[in-house]
């Protein structure tokens, strides 16, 4: 899941008209309990994530739980500051969306 974010985010990058450096990009992998990851680009796409195991004591390797939670930003076309904050594990994908700062859909 992670790979396809930041894969994701490292493609629009690529694909936008203008010059984009790296300008931070930090991993931690303490596999397989828990990961993080930073990635910082000269457009002001911003991605951070962290998760971890919940039940590593679980024998069976498909029935442990992975938590994640993490953030994305950049600033869109028109000009305006998107950024979205989300949690992640076995009850489901639980993000919130802000545009200038404004959340657009508040938790229920």
């Amino acid at each position: 899941m992670k790979a396809v974010i930041l894969l994701g985010l490292v493609a629009i990058a690529i694909a936008a008209p203008q010059q984009v450096e790296v300008l931070k990009s930090e991993q931690e992998v303490v596999a397989p309990e828990r990961f993080s990851y930073e990635l910082e680009l000269s457009d002001q796409t911003k991605v951070k994530q962290s998760g971890q195991i919940v039940n590593p004591q679980e024998p069976d390797q498909e029935q442990r739980n992975l938590a994640v939670e993490g953030e994305y930003s950049f600033v869109s076309k028109e000009g305006e500051r998107v950024r979205v904050t989300y949690t992640a594990d076995n009850t489901g994908y639980k993000p919130q969306v802000y545009i200038n700062d404004v959340l657009q859909n508040p938790p229920q």
